[in-house]
């Protein structure tokens, strides 16, 4: 038997994984251009960062996918 995700949720789950590379990818570039930290420093910041970013956007985003009359809560599906 195979687990299936539906597809809000897969949707969902590739909207908060591009935040997340996304995320870092601009955190990153910031720290090294405007920082003297190392880049293992850098890396580790924008890390922590960027999942917090992205988390915060999976819990509204599940939210809004379980309360399906909350129209003013941003889904993207």
């Amino acid at each position: 038997m195979a687990f299936s995700i539906p597809e809000r949720f897969r949707k969902l789950a590739i909207n908060v994984g591009l935040l997340f590379v996304g995320s870092f990818a601009a955190s990153f570039g910031a720290f090294l251009k405007a920082t003297p930290k190392e880049t293992l420093v850098a890396g580790a910041i924008s890390g922590i960062a960027a999942a917090a970013i992205a988390g915060v956007r999976a819990v509204v985003g599940f939210v809004a996918l379980q309360a399906s009359g909350v129209p003013a809560v941003p889904v993207d599906v």
